[in-house]
């Protein structure tokens, strides 16, 4: 952190969710400094619940980008923050939202009339000072906000939630400032990674949008919760480099699990040492072969077999080790699924292939490194190019 540019902010004021609307919709969400809106219907209904009866908690958390931008020109404009500032003037983009993305975006989709209230009976609060609650009925006539009843719209206008505005910040502190508003809610470790400022942050999120038809199939529409797809990603590529053959003559590996702390050291390693062109290819092709495996319809790979988690990410060390055709590929995931089933393949200590795959410790990778490159062999020994 630059100590000259240390984090400023207005005092905390109460606005209406109507002021709110009309000040900040629209506010930019860094992907390094906050959550991917990721709420479900259960969760945007829960929501709304708590709006009726006047239950909202928690501070909206936002960088005035303008004043930012200004203030740290002041002080250094070599500052890398003055940069990343005046990126996002440029593309018209006046406000950061640090801390409820997620809410802001509720309520916008709500007061634009895009979010569907389900149907059923309502109860609210018709102001603060209410002794009683007033029911309404949601049906299909009236379940978006401008149909509901006048006293009801009112009443969710009306509503007031916390805003805090930074007006000085750096870089750094964008990143500080997001762990610790998360505190309550605390930040899994990719989360963690993600606000890192480093390349390899970078280059995950921008695999995620290239891989997310991919990760929406393995994960569902949920890929981005918690950065359940980035973390996905930065298991593929820490197993590829971390999981490779020494010496091909006497087949000698080295061999390392994929752990936390091994993912932590990926993110603060040298970034030019990565072969990005490479890995980005190898992406685009293991993403190529899956599609065109479901499309195919291979007999004994059903879409849940080629899709399962552990199946994605061995094809994907194999196609980084000697897989090099589809068809080498498909007979591959065959007979990775032949061991996956086979009971009697074991370890020493009598753990399965099945049980190998379950993990990415440092004995889950030893039994995989004993069974991926034969299965690559005995697939390209089958498959010639």
């Amino acid at each position: 952190m630059n100590a000259a540019i240390f984090p400023c902010k207005n005092d905390p004021l109460p606005m209406t969710i109507w002021d709110l609307y009309n000040n900040y919709k629209g506010a930019y969400a860094p992907e390094e400094f906050q959550r991917p809106e990721s709420w479900s219907n259960k969760e945007r209904k829960a929501y709304f619940l708590s709006v009726l009866m006047n239950r909202i908690e928690g501070t909206f958390v936002f960088v005035d980008v303008e004043i930012a931008a200004d203030r740290v020109g002041s002080i250094d404009p070599t500052d890398i923050s003055f940069t990343y500032f005046n990126n996002l003037l440029k593309q018209m983009i006046e406000k950061i939202i640090l801390e409820g993305n997620n809410r802001l975006k509720f309520f916008e989709s709500l007061l634009n009339d895009e979010y569907t209230i389900p149907s059923g009976s309502y109860y609210y609060l018709p102001d603060p000072h209410s002794t009683s609650l007033t029911q309404f009925v949601v049906g299909k006539h009236n379940n978006v906000f401008s149909k509901l009843p006048k006293l009801v719209q009112k009443a969710i206008k009306s509503r007031k939630v916390i805003v805090s505005e930074y007006t000085q910040i750096d870089y750094k502190g964008l990143s500080d400032v997001f762990v610790n508003v998360n505190s309550g809610v605390p930040l899994n470790v990719q989360e963690l990674r993600n606000a890192l400022h480093t390349p390899w942050a970078a280059y995950v999120r921008q695999m995620r949008k290239e891989l997310a038809p991919l990760l929406i199939k393995m994960f569902g529409n949920k890929y981005k919760k918690r950065l359940v797809g980035d973390e996905w990603i930065v298991d593929t590529i820490d197993m590829i480099l971390n999981n490779y053959c020494k010496d091909e003559k006497i087949s000698d590996y080295e061999i390392n699990g994929v752990t936390q702390t091994s993912k932590n050291k990926l993110y603060v390693s040298n970034y030019s040492n990565f072969d990005e062109k490479k890995f980005t290819s190898q992406f685009s092709v293991l993403a190529s072969y899956i599609d065109t495996m479901i499309d195919d319809g291979w007999e004994n790979l059903s879409e849940k077999v080629i899709l399962r988690k552990s199946s994605v990410t061995d094809l994907f060390w194999m196609i980084n080790n000697g897989i090099d055709t589809y068809s080498q590929a498909v007979e591959a995931l065959h007979l990775h699924e032949e061991a996956y089933l086979d009971k009697d393949l074991r370890n020493d200590a009598d753990e399965s292939f099945k049980w190998a795959c379950g993990g990415t410790g440092t004995k889950n990778m030893e039994f995989r490194m004993q069974v991926l490159p034969e299965i690559v062999e005995n697939a390209k020994a089958k498959v010639s190019v």
